[in-house]
């Protein structure tokens, strides 16, 4: 059985992206629906992602799915159709980064579950953090 995690340095992966080739899209979706195995559906798509070159956050819970993601733009289609072939994701509203340099979502870092919201000051072209929240129960952090 093939692995079914990144095995991959975070630095070699960010250093990857920087020195790609393809251009990138970054886009977000969310769907409320009841998915009776998270595990199971999770393993689908990564064998089915992990080929088309996407990198990102994707939560996936009983309740649903929320992904934030990076695909490179030759293998969009094949990644719409995925969703298509996915039942419940066929049409979801796929949005796309306001500002996106295509240089998105290197790594999920599972270890350190914030959430951080931030400010982008148009005038200096920055954005900045200004609260830190913890996603997770106090008790229900990895030590």
């Amino acid at each position: 059985m093939s692995v079914l995690h990144n095995q991959i340095d975070k630095r070699i992966l960010k250093q990857r992206l920087y020195s790609g080739q393809s251009n990138r899209l970054t886009l977000s979706f969310y769907k409320y629906h009841t998915i009776a195995n998270p595990s199971e559906f999770r393993d689908a798509l990564y064998a089915v992602w992990s080929p088309l070159g996407i990198l990102g956050r994707i939560y996936i819970a009983h309740e649903g799915i929320n992904a934030q993601m990076s695909i490179p733009d030759e293998n969009i289609d094949s990644f719409k159709r995925s969703l298509d072939d996915t039942g419940f994701l066929k049409g979801v509203r796929l949005n796309s980064a306001i500002e996106d340099n295509g240089k998105s979502f290197y790594v999920l870092d599972e270890l350190d579950s914030t959430i951080t919201s931030c400010r982008y000051d148009a005038s200096r072209g920055v954005v900045e953090p200004f609260e830190r929240v913890a996603a997770l129960p106090e008790d229900s952090k990895v030590k």
